[in-house]
């Protein structure tokens, strides 16, 4: 039996088994048959008493440019060609738009643009630069974006680095006279982008935040859906950027908070823009908001909020009452970094009191993504569905920001591109301009309803360099301890990026000499830009001298006795040295420090000193390999190491850092193998490349020379503080400050205690020049070693020559630890003897 029109009806007899197997196959091959919809249509045309969902199937209607959505899109090869900048038209011969840039997202739509053209590339490291440049075509390289930005040939610069470094950078960018396209977020806090745009309209410059996938016809046509009233009044708003945790490591930038990183100014960010431009209303108070998982390095790793669109909160929360542009909405955002998903999730959901509305992908819909309506005509009616993808011309989000940006740009110009009049141009900016403060004060009120505090511009938390991502290491410790004191003279020993000169300068307005010293030519020109803008930002400094040196600090005092200014040793109030290498050459794979990512093996802190690490583990022997690993990397599996290294280069020599650790492999003792402050595991090539480094830079021996030479250019009272990162550099630095101050070393055991002890004693004493500050190293504090890992082994020691004024305000730093009791009663009783008396409780010896 079966059931027909709700009867039963006799079955029909069953087939011959070959007619089954003929309609079988017939079956197989047919397509399938969609399932019915029901529509108002259908219920409309359907007879009386006729069940409208067996009326014949009516297709939705599209609206224009609408096509419906295909699981194989026939036009989707031709759209990814078209995102990688295949088959563009010819240049013009003199392009409207020269930019700078650093990034893919600029390069590639710049190829099918005939009136644009990248003209030059900046990075941290010029040989990488170098490299890019021929890559792409680009003509020209930068050895800084300072350099970038202050070139009379560019017109423009696209801004993609760290979050914390947007802001300031677009400010110099406009401050040039260049128009600025800015990667989100466009800057780390609502005020900085104020403070940006402002410099904008005075400059009169385009200057647009990069939300690439606004500028897609699939994005608009859903927003225009959506404010067209498609599915009624809107309800309710939800935007999810759901990102894999395989896709960003904790090491990454977008967790580090000194780079203004967290989940809320990455995927939160689209967000947040998602809930202002897809409804085109801003939202007037944040509800709720709360982190997602547990942070990563103390940054957020996901953000769930609320906002209300309405002036009445709490009526927007209760779905109803109040008044104001949308008093019914409610918006929610639901952003993270570490997704247990195995593919990115993007997608956008709204719902109105006629139905709802779904984008599937709508932060790259050029490459897929799906529409989907369900709405009735009327509050009571039946709703129809239709799901539907706009792909306009087939261009990318980055092709149609790029177009409308050099538009825009010849607009404002008046040289009337893109069919805009430079007023129409001006009203863009300006909306453009409001868009960015809008969305960075919702970013940072989402993080105060969090109850976590909005992000800082970088410069203002460790005042980084020219883009390289250089955290200075106990920077408030290091300033602590010059704190409250007078430091005309200021020398850093290993200048880095320059940081911690950029804050001592800040600190210390009464500072005439600064000099620096460094191996690397990049160190010096970041640090040099870093110290004009801090210079600048100072009213110019008329009465500093800075000296920016390129050698090793174990040459200081001929150094310093030779300046142009006059000699300066024995003068030095101030003097660091922050020993090791520095975040951003670990971060540059092409310097070969970090197994972390793969680059030739070189490891030279001068480019152009003698000896690589590649030179090193492929030509000495396995003996003088293993005596390395044992001696600077205190590699209890010194000899499996070198073997493997020896037998790793015999079948091919090893450039690379992969090579390297491909070589080391998975050695013995790594249970045993401490991470430092919590006992974490390291990776089992950790002391190789700490090894070869030193033997290649010869770090000890130049480290061995530097602290008394160091010591001798201090004034009385000047302080040397040294950070060191492993137990090598410290037992060094611990054993010159104790010598320095009179006290007996390891070393200097066998002196002391035989039968000329208490001369050795006297000698020791009498070649003193002053104490050491602290009685114990200080360290990274949890808050610090969170944000970053590398300052969890650092340690600082400060040492003060003798005969100054002493005094600031360094806490327990603040006086001069004097020694133990035993020292300070071996003081008491050589004054006595000096003195003819007898010495209390007993008579002088």
């Amino acid at each position: 039996m079966r059931l027909l029109h709700g009867h039963l009806a006799p079955a029909a007899p069953p087939a011959p088994a070959r007619a089954r197997r003929r309609r079988g196959a017939a079956t197989s091959r047919a397509p399938p048959v969609p399932p019915r919809r029901f529509t108002a249509a259908a219920a409309a045309a359907a007879p009386p008493g006729a069940d409208p969902r067996l009326m014949p199937r009516e297709e939705p209607q599209l609206l224009p440019g609408e096509e419906p959505h295909r699981s194989m899109d026939p036009g989707q090869l031709r759209r990814v060609l078209n995102f990688l900048g295949r088959d563009g038209p010819p240049k013009q011969p003199r392009p409207a738009l020269r930019i700078g840039v650093a990034t893919y997202a600029c390069i590639w739509p710049a190829r099918r643009l005939p009136d644009v053209v990248i003209a030059g590339v900046a990075a941290r490291d010029p040989k990488r630069a170098e490299a890019y440049a021929r890559a792409h075509g680009i003509p020209r390289t930068y050895p800084s974006y300072a350099a970038l930005v202050d070139d009379p040939g560019l017109d423009a610069v696209y801004i993609g680095l760290p979050n914390g470094l947007h802001g300031q950078w677009a400010a110099a960018a406009l401050a040039a006279g260049k128009h600025v396209l800015c990667e989100k977020p466009f800057a780390a806090n609502e005020e900085e982008a104020r403070r940006v745009m402002d410099i904008a309209a005075a400059r009169g410059r385009v200057c647009r935040e990069a939300f690439h996938n606004a500028e897609h016809p699939a994005v608009k046509h859903a927003a225009a859906l959506l404010q067209g009233g498609a599915i009624g009044e809107l309800t309710s708003l939800r935007a999810r950027v759901a990102i894999p945790s395989w896709a960003f490591g904790g090491g990454d930038i977008r967790f580090n908070a000194d780079l203004a990183g967290g989940c809320m100014m990455d995927a939160g960010c689209y967000c947040a823009h998602a809930l202002r431009f897809f409804p085109g209303l801003e939202p007037s108070a944040v509800l709720a908001a709360s982190p997602k998982g547990a942070p990563v390095n103390g940054c957020d790793a996901g953000m769930v909020a609320s906002v209300a669109y309405g002036p009445d909160p709490a009526a927007a929360a209760a779905g109803g009452g109040g008044a104001g542009p949308s008093p019914r909405l409610v918006g929610h955002l639901d952003a993270d970094l570490r997704s247990d998903a195995l593919l990115p999730v993007t997608t956008l959901t709204a719902e109105g009191t006629r139905g709802r509305l779904t984008m599937d992908n709508f932060l790259v819909p050029f490459f897929f993504h799906r529409i989907t309506v369900s709405a009735s005509p009327g509050d009571d009616g039946p709703a129809a569905t239709r799901s539907v993808c706009v792909h306009g011309a087939g261009e990318s989000n980055y092709w149609l920001q790029l177009r409308r940006f050099a538009d825009d740009v010849a607009a404002l110009e008046g040289r009337g591109s893109g069919g805009r009049t430079p007023a129409e141009a001006a009203a863009a900016v300006r909306e453009d301009a409001r868009g960015a403060v809008a969305n960075a004060a919702l970013v940072d009120a989402v993080y105060r309803a969090a109850g976590l505090r909005p992000r800082e511009p970088t410069e203002r938390w460790c005042g980084n360099d020219d883009g390289a991502p250089h955290v200075p290491v106990l920077l408030n410790e290091v300033l602590q301890q010059f704190s409250g004191r007078q430091v005309k003279v200021y020398v850093d020993c290993t200048l880095g990026a320059g940081g911690h000169a950029a804050h001592m300068l800040r600190q210390h307005p009464e500072m005439t000499s600064l000099v620096g010293f460094d191996l690397d030519p990049l160190a010096h020109q970041l640090a040099g830009a870093r110290l004009e803008r801090e210079r600048a930002a100072a009213g110019g400094r008329p009465g500093l001298a800075v000296s920016l040196l390129r050698g090793n600090y174990s040459g200081v005092a001929a150094a310093l006795e030779g300046l142009p200014g006059g000699s300066l040793a024995g003068r030095v109030d101030a003097m660091l040295m922050d020993l090791g290498v520095s975040s951003m050459q670990l971060d540059t794979p092409s310097r070969g420090f970090s197994f972390a990512a793969d680059g030739p093996l070189d490891m030279r802190l001068n480019p152009d000193g003698p000896l690589s690490a590649a030179d090193l583990v492929n030509g000495w022997s396995e003996e003088a390999i293993g005596r390395v690993l044992r001696e600077y990397g205190e590699e209890k599996a010194w000899r499996a190491v070198a073997r493997r290294i020896v037998d790793a280069r015999e079948a091919a020599p090893i450039t690379t850092t992969a090579a390297l650790v491909a070589a080391v492999g998975q050695t013995v003792f790594r249970d045993k193998r401490g991470g430092g402050r919590g006992g974490r595991q390291i990776h089992p090539a950790t002391r190789t490349f700490q090894a070869l480094r030193i033997a290649v830079n010869d770090e000890l021996r130049q480290l061995e020379t530097a602290l008394p030479a160091a010591l001798a250019c201090l004034a009385p009272g000047g302080r040397l503080a040294v950070i060191s990162f492993h137990s090598l550099e410290d037992r060094l630095v611990k054993r010159a400050l104790a010598r320095a101050a009179g006290r007996p070393t390891p070393e200097d055991e066998a002196d002391t205690h035989g039968p000329d002890g208490a001369a050795a004693l006297d000698a020791l004493r009498a070649a003193a020049i002053g104490e050491a500050v602290l009685r114990r190293p200080l360290t990274a504090g949890e808050e610090e070693v969170a944000a970053n890992p590398r300052a969890r082994s650092a340690k600082l020691r400060v040492f003060e020559r003798a005969g100054g004024a002493g005094g600031g305000d360094g806490g327990s730093a603040g006086t001069v630890w004097r020694g133990s009791k035993r020292r300070r009663r071996e003081a008491e009783l050589q004054r006595l003897q000096q003195q003819g008396q007898q010495a209390p409780g007993g008579s002088a010896q």
